[in-house]
């Protein structure tokens, strides 16, 4: 009986060794950002509310958000570009978990949450292992926010098979 154990643990052993060999290696990515997420400039209405960025480039606000004019106004979604990925390979999407990126300024921080990227979820990279992939958030405005820019910088990872 103490043979048979011996050699189903080692069975055991070169089976979970075998499991890891048979594991595929993930892809290295370059993932640059080329364009900033950025919310434009508009006024608090004495209540707390929220602008969200669409991965589409579409501004919306909730709560009493004005929207104001003038250069730089209307905000832009975040751009990033895909290099060095693996050909014609679809690969997952990696954007930042909600209550860890905060927008840092002359007023109290802003909680910036709930990214959501187009594509949504993975790209397919093409015949050069490259793409493009727009990013959006939602911006969580004070009721009296102090008025200037308000800065952060958060990454975009992308894990290929």
């Amino acid at each position: 009986m103490f043979s048979n154990f011996r050699l189903a643990q080692k069975a055991a052993v070169l089976v979970a060794f075998w499991a890891v060999l048979a594991l595929p290696a993930l892809a290295t990515v370059t993932v640059t950002k080329t364009v900033d997420l950025a919310f434009g400039k508009f006024v608090p209405g004495g209540m707390a509310g929220s602008v969200t960025m669409s991965p589409a480039g579409v501004r919306s606000a909730s709560g009493v958000i004005l929207f104001t004019q003038g250069v730089g106004a209307s905000g832009s979604r975040a751009e990033y570009t895909v290099l060095s990925g693996p050909v014609n390979t679809s690969c997952i999407i990696v954007l930042p978990a909600d209550g860890l990126i905060a927008l840092t300024g002359d007023g109290r921080a802003m909680g910036l949450n709930s990214f959501t990227s187009l594509p949504s979820g993975s790209i397919t990279l093409n015949s050069a292992g490259a793409g493009t992939i727009y990013v959006g958030g939602t911006l969580s405005v004070g009721g009296v926010q102090v008025a200037g820019p308000y800065l952060s910088n958060f990454s975009v990872s992308v894990t290929c098979p």
